[in-house]
């Protein structure tokens, strides 16, 4: 089989859907960087070690990924589909961006049988769409009785070469800087050591709607933040030092292992994916 690539929205798909990582078997316990670093919980170094060893052993990692079904909300035209594959590096459905279109509400309301319907008319007509727009809209009023146009959806495709042109010389200095930086405000700091002790590995509680402070708690009364200055905090902590620390240390495993996601088709197959049908048309 080819060698084969995939974008790198797909790749964190992949990371996404892993189980767990464990100790013992085929994938073991490592440290995720030469240097201990403090503010990575348990979930987040699962999910770092996932990435790593996808890149670097990506048989042993089927062991542990759960093949999750596309999950259809019936509300696009694509929709539900298995992810695609890709053997040339520069497949416009790589590069290009990816264009869906909402399903009318009037359409949704009417059940899925009717969604199935006019998403096969709609794939049947959309060359009159882009070629002759008032032509697709009168057979949609007949067909339908609809007067307005689906709305058209775009994404950025993410890609496969969107990290930066780095060595792994210059990585580590990134990331070193920024556990640098990450260490330097602690010190620099010390009204917020409690909170940052406390809250490092738990940044994802910003995100909640619930409080994260109990007034009841004698702890809490020493953190001296309300519940909404807390969450404000913590949101800067991650932004400034947890997210930029992960996005470089995955583009060092990229460097380092595999820097164009490139894999093994039939491994690609067993975690879900299919051809892509343009790359396999142009040979």
């Amino acid at each position: 089989m080819d060698r084969v690539f995939i974008t790198k929205g797909n790749f964190q798909m992949i990371i996404g859907n892993t189980e767990r990582i464990e100790t013992g078997g085929s994938i073991q316990k490592e440290r995720i960087y030469k240097k201990d670093v403090y503010f990575i919980n348990s979930s987040e170094e699962k999910r770092i070690l996932s990435q790593k060893e996808f890149l670097r052993e990506p048989a042993n990692f089927l062991a542990f990924y759960k093949k999750r079904k596309k999950v259809d909300t019936f509300h696009y035209i694509y929709e539900g589909k298995s992810s695609s594959y890709h053997q040339d590096k520069n497949c416009p459905n790589i590069i290009s961006k990816f264009t869906n279109f909402e399903v009318p509400k009037e359409i949704q309301e009417s059940g899925r049988a009717e969604v199935e319907r006019f998403r096969l008319w709609f794939k049947e007509n959309y060359n009159f769409l882009i070629e002759k727009p008032d032509l697709f809209a009168a057979k949609l009023q007949i067909a339908f009785g609809l007067t307005t146009l689906p709305r058209i959806i775009e994404y950025d495709n993410s890609g496969i070469t969107e990290i930066e042109n780095l060595n792994l010389n210059e990585l580590e200095q990134r990331i070193d800087a920024v556990l640098s930086a990450a260490g330097k405000f602690f010190i620099d700091n010390p009204d917020k050591q409690t909170i940052i002790r406390r809250f490092q590995k738990r940044t994802f509680l910003a995100k909640r709607q619930e409080p994260i402070l109990d007034p009841n708690n004698e702890d809490d009364k020493k953190i001296n933040l309300t519940d909404s200055e807390l969450k404000s905090f913590l949101n800067e902590y991650d932004m400034k030092f947890k997210k930029p620390f992960k996005d470089l240390l995955l583009q060092y495993y990229m460097v380092k292992y595999n820097p164009e996601l490139q894999f093994e088709g039939t491994l690609l197959e067993q975690l879900g994916f299919k051809p892509c049908s343009i790359c396999v048309n142009a040979r």
